[in-house]
């Protein structure tokens, strides 16, 4: 009985301590990290931008056009044969009543 009663008081001691470390962990203080002051550039020298090319910026909006159009024409003719074929089903309840 005496033996019982010793093992529950250790393993009671080493749930507590583990606890205990644990909760000690989870809260330690933390350094906090100082934000960088900005600091403005004292002579702003001026950074020549190059003109963009005449041609630059039409051929990648002549392209999202032609991929536009692709799929505007996939989806219309995908359409027209679905079309297409519900017509030529149209009249299959007519044929079976009769």
């Amino acid at each position: 009985m005496k033996r019982k009663n010793i093992l529950k008081f250790v393993s009671l001691l080493g749930i507590g301590s583990f606890v205990m470390l644990s909760a000690a962990s989870c809260t330690s203080a933390t350094t906090p990290t100082p934000n960088p002051e900005p600091k403005p550039n004292p002579t702003p020298n001026p950074e020549p931008k190059p003109m963009p090319n005449p041609g630059g910026g039409g051929e990648s909006m002549d392209n999202a056009a032609q991929e536009l159009a692709a799929a505007r024409t996939a989806l219309t003719s995908l359409l027209a044969s679905k079309n297409a074929n519900v017509e030529m089903y149209s009249d299959m309840p007519k044929s079976k009543t009769t």
